[in-house]
């Protein structure tokens, strides 16, 4: 039995309550029905089906919903704060303008279009909720949804971090003293560039297309640039070869030796080469370990 349904007393939901506290509900149908304004204070929902019910401004502190059936549901104006949904299943639940800031999810992962519009406006709140909810979409192989809770939790950490660099609110102030101000800005900086990179290792086609920008773009244009100091490489189509070949780190399949300034673009188009290689490497890891 969960410790979580042994609370002082055990009532039923019928026909209509207003409020509870330390209560248990537990094995009953509360179906086709519009609850509006009640109040629930560290109470447990255990095995209860809310099918096409309609929960409407209600207050919901410290509760915890376990092993419950949401199907078709309308959670409204909701306030969740310290709760739980334990092992529920939400299908084509609707969910509208809910407080869901401190709420935690354990075996259950709402769809991120449905929960989009209440995620929390807070950029730290929002951050951990998406975390929270990523990591159960992902265990229960909504890989899909777990990818947009992790990018928006990635987005919502930047702003976090931005936010306590510039003491942009008094939260901001309280956890970002001076010096953590620029921990946070550098924390910021690199966020950004793994970003920009691979969308911090959740965007294969970012990683992709900047390869291909470096080794197809960037770097013939530079050894271009620099032909005076190669030799072999006497046209663009030379220097195209060379710039993959160093990408690669296979310079030994082109008859082309560097002096001068072509030296640091060759060594830079390595160490290119060999950091997008990492970072793919990590990528498929990622996405192994997690299924």
């Amino acid at each position: 039995m969960s410790v979580y349904t042994v609370r002082e007393q055990t009532s039923s939901l019928g026909p209509l309550p207003s409020e509870g506290s330390d209560t248990l509900f537990i094995n009953q149908r509360f179906e086709g029905k519009v609850l509006r304004g009640a109040t629930f204070t560290q109470c447990t929902f255990a095995n209860i089906s809310f099918k096409d019910t309609r929960l409407i401004d209600c207050q919901f502190s410290a509760c915890v919903f376990e092993n419950c059936y949401f199907r078709k549901a309308t959670l409204q104006e909701c306030n969740f704060p310290a709760s739980r949904f334990i092992d529920c299943e939400l299908p084509k639940t609707r969910i509208h303008s809910c407080s869901l800031g401190t709420t935690r999810f354990q075996g259950t992962a709402p769809k991120y279009a449905v929960l989009e519009q209440s995620l929390p406006g807070e950029p730290n709140l929002c951050r951990d909720l998406c975390r929270n909810i990523a990591t159960e979409a992902s265990a229960l192989g909504h890989e899909r949804d777990a990818r947009r809770y992790r990018l928006r939790s990635i987005e919502e950490h930047e702003k976090a971090l931005k936010r306590g660099f510039l003491w942009s609110d008094q939260y901001s102030r309280d956890h970002y003293p001076e010096l953590e101000r620029f921990r946070a800005l550098g924390a910021y900086v690199l966020s950004r560039a793994s970003g920009f990179l691979w969308g911090n290792g959740e965007l294969i086609r970012r990683l992709l297309l900047n390869l291909f920008g470096v080794a197809i773009l960037l770097g013939p244009l530079l050894l271009y640039l620099a032909r005076d100091h190669l030799h072999g490489a006497d046209t663009y189509w030379d220097c195209l070869a060379l710039s993959v070949a160093c990408v690669l780190n296979a310079t030994e399949i082109t008859a082309t030796s560097a002096t001068g300034i072509a030296v640091p673009i060759t060594l830079f188009l390595s160490a290119t080469g060999l950091l997008f290689l990492g970072l793919f490497i990590t990528y498929l890891f990622q996405a192994v370990t997690r299924r």
